[in-house]
């Protein structure tokens, strides 16, 4: 069933080690070329990801992605704001700073999120889901989708009196 959660990680029973979400923590506010592979040693191998542009199974897939928005000129920066624990879970509040020669001169692009992040009972990361606005954040900012977007948000925003 879509949305439920493996029976590993179901049961709040306990929560991650307080040093397993602060190295994931640190893992993405030092992200860089030659740091994206440490996601392994994090991760269990069958983690799930999931953000508004991808769904991947298994650690390597992520490390992949990654090295992939890395590679060629890209800058991808996150500064973790805030984070909460609640049972094997942990949420990361974010700020993202990115920049890409495929971006066309955008310049900088400023993002804002929260992750939902399930650990193991041995502090392995076993989700990884995204939370954030594509549409307004990113979307919006593109050539013609970005018309066709704020048309969308005109057009469905509630009248102000």
């Amino acid at each position: 069933m879509a949305g439920t959660l493996p029976p590993s990680i179901a049961s709040p029973a306990a929560e991650p080690p307080s040093a397993a979400v602060e190295r994931y923590a640190r893992y993405w506010r030092e992200l860089a070329p030659e740091t994206v592979g440490d996601l392994q040693g994090l991760a269990a191998p069958e983690m799930r990801f999931r953000d508004p542009f991808n769904e991947l199974q298994g650690a390597e897939a992520v490390v992949a992605m990654l090295r992939r928005a890395l590679a060629g000129g890209g800058d991808l920066r996150f500064d973790i704001t805030d984070i909460a624990v609640s049972g094997r879970a942990a949420y990361y509040r974010w700020r993202c700073s990115l920049s890409h020669p495929r971006l066309n001169g955008a310049g900088s692009w400023r993002l804002e999120g929260m992750s939902e992040v399930t650990f193991d009972a041995a502090g392995r990361v076993l989700t990884h889901v995204d939370h954030w606005d594509a549409a307004e954040q990113m979307l919006a900012r593109l050539p013609f989708i970005g018309w066709f977007v704020r048309a969308l948000r005109r057009r469905f925003k509630e009248p102000t009196t």
